[in-house]
Formats: C-alpha cells, structure tokens, sequence
C-alpha cells in the first residue's frame, strides 16, 4: 500500500465539515453503491469515526470539534473492483480553529504540516452560514449624509448600538479568499497544482432555485469564484453541491429515519450528476494521485 494521502477539510464552523466525514464513513462501509470507494480494512483507531457515523445514521448533529484540536482520522480506501487501494488521512479541523487562521494570521506547526504534504483540499460553504458584502450604496444609504439632508432620519428615542468593527464580520468569501492565499503562499505559489473540490453544503436547500452549485457560487459568492478562476487551473477545481444530511435535523428527522438505505438521503450534485455517492468529491481529488485516471 502506497504512503498515506492527506485531503484536508477546511471551513468555517458548522459548514458541514464533520457530518460529511461521518456520511463518508458509513458510506464506504457500506459497499453498496455501484462504483463509489469503499473501506478496504479497517482502521486500528475508528472510536471518533464510529462516534460520529453512529450520530449521522441516527439523524443527530454533529458535536463540534474543539478549538485549536485536530482529529485524526484514517481511512483505507479503494476502488469499486478493490484494483486501487489508498490510505486516506481526513483531520477534522474546528471551524472556530480555520477561522482563527484569518483573524490572527498564524496557524499551528502540525496544521502547517498537514498544509505541506496534502494532495488536495475540501473547501465547505453554508448557504445558511454565509456573511454577505455590503454594497456602497447600502452603507450611504444606512449611514446618511445628515449635512445634505440625504438617508434614514435619526430617530430620538431610538439609540443605535455601535459595533465594534472584528475580522470575523467580514464578507465570508473576503475570508474564504485570504485563507486560500495563505495556502498559495505556503505552497511556494504552488497551490495551482492541488486540487481544491469546493462543497456547497446543505444542497437540498439551494437545488430547486440553483441548477447547479458552480452558478450558486458565481452568482452568491464571485470574489472567491474567481480567485478560484483565476488562480487554479480549471481541471484541479470542481464545485460540488451536496446534501451530506439529506435534510434539516429538527423539521424532517422522522422522515429521514425511514430510509431503508440511510445513503439514499444523500445527495451529491455537479455540472453533469446526481447522485447518492458521497465518495464523489474524494474520488476526483484522487485522480492526480491514481495517474490521473477517472475513477
């Protein structure tokens, strides 16, 4: 078996990052899927991804990862027909811990190590989760121009709070964009050369106004669409939309139990498919490491 492979997951908090873990688990335990990877051996230590696998299938979210904590996770995986077979390593990374990264400009000496030697990344986004620009019209429309008279009147029995200005309320894509900087930095100005699988999360929500996720981030998130564009060749960048969950926990958790297959509830959408194989976005991440050949 050839050296292990690191793809790693990176996102904001609650973006998805570990219920796509746990669905991947229990996904590829279940060989049922035609052509989706598998679980070719078990690994030694399985206790976070039980733990997690067994919160998924019971339709209960996730517990987040603590700040500045890695998990480690391993995974044997292979091809349909068991020709190929890789270890694959997936630290589950703390949204609070990536977003740290932007805020305070500094990241740990075993993340930095994980940023070295991995062959491709996961970037997670949350309709839901998303902080929107401000357009400059917006603000001289908030903020008024009392001089000419022009804007919203104060109203004197009205105090308006004042917040103080942090990084973390800026735009999610500016922050989205800075952190994939870092990335490119710290590969050299190599960073072209991974590959970077974007997965717009809680695709369920999105799928009937959106035709696909590649036009959701184009037309609700375009700085980063096009640094993406701009910066990563178009063959090691794929947009994926997936519904890990299959709906929301609270409003649809009876209805999503009665699946006989609980991988039905999964939903993964590109350009071209969709489908049930939540391996997708992995199996095209592989594709430089396994010759480049589609699998």
């Amino acid at each position: 078996m050839s050296a292990p492979r690191t793809i790693i997951s990176l996102g904001f908090p609650a973006t998805g990052k570990t219920t796509f873990l746990a669905s991947l688990w229990q996904h590829a335990l279940s060989s049922t899927v035609k052509g989706a990877l598998c679980v070719e051996a078990l690994p030694t230590d399985r206790k976070y991804l039980n733990q997690i696998g067994a919160a998924w299938l019971q339709c209960e979210s996730q517990s987040r990862t603590r700040l500045g904590r890695i998990e480690r996770t391993s995974i044997n995986l292979s091809d349909s027909d068991f020709s190929r077979v890789v270890t694959l390593e997936f630290p589950d990374l703390s949204g609070e811990t990536f977003m740290s990264h932007w805020a305070e400009r500094q990241w740990s000496l075993e993340f930095d190590n994980l940023v070295e030697n991995a062959i491709g990344f996961l970037l997670f986004v949350h309709p839901e989760k998303v902080i929107d620009p401000t357009t400059i019209a917006e603000e001289i429309y908030v903020s008024g121009d009392v001089q000419n008279g022009d804007g919203p009147k104060s109203d004197e029995n009205t105090k308006e709070e004042v917040v103080q200005w942090i990084p973390n309320l800026a735009p999610t894509q500016v922050q989205l964009v800075e952190c994939l900087q870092f990335l490119n930095k710290r590969r050299d100005d190599a960073f072209s050369a991974c590959r970077v699988a974007v997965v717009v999360s809680a695709w369920d929500l999105l799928c009937s106004e959106f035709d696909t996720a590649s036009i959701y981030l184009k037309k609700r998130l375009p700085l980063l669409n096009q640094y993406l564009t701009a910066n990563i060749d178009s063959n090691r960048r794929h947009v994926y939309g997936v519904s890990a969950q299959g709906g929301d926990y609270k409003s649809k958790k009876s209805e999503l139990l009665t699946h006989a297959n609980p991988w039905e509830r999964i939903l993964v959408a590109d350009d071209d498919f969709t489908d049930h194989d939540i391996t997708r976005p992995i199996r095209w991440l592989l594709q430089e490491a396994w010759g480049g050949e589609s699998i």
